[in-house]
């Protein structure tokens, strides 16, 4: 049964640091990709993500969640929780715009506050929780 350590404020002071990094990364990579070596931008925006989802996943595994090794274990799970809230994203960007006529500015204020709280906790719960024996206490 995995265990999840408790939250603390340091905990989410770190996984913003590390997301705003990761972000930076995403940005210079863009920059590097597009703006200097002009590869399309399809391109470069999927080689970009490829090296802020790495930031990301290594960061949050060594420095958010403390995390050594395992990364056949955790690297997986982020991948699934990366995607599902990217999907998610997506449909509410769709639900919020296209469907509800709100301004896409607002709805990415919105997007921009769930995203990150709901990685929080699904690497927090699932992604990054320890495994403990059947026998602990």
């Amino acid at each position: 049964m995995p265990t999840v350590r408790k939250t603390t404020l340091a905990q989410l002071v770190r996984f913003a640091i590390v997301g705003g990094f990761s972000t930076i990364m995403f940005l210079l990579a863009q920059y590097l990709f597009v703006g200097l070596l002009a590869l399309p931008v399809m391109a470069g925006t999927t080689l970009s993500f490829a090296v802020s989802l790495a930031v990301s996943y290594f960061g949050h595994h060594a420095i958010t969640f403390q995390r050594s090794g395992a990364h056949f274990r955790y690297g997986p799970r982020f991948i699934v929780v990366t995607a599902l809230m990217l999907l998610v994203s997506n449909l509410m960007a769709y639900g919020m715009v296209t469907i509800s006529g709100a301004n896409y500015l607002w709805s990415s204020a919105v997007i921009a506050l769930v995203y990150p709280t709901g990685s929080f906790v699904l690497q927090n719960l699932w992604v990054f929780a320890e495994r403990t024996a059947p026998n602990d206490s």
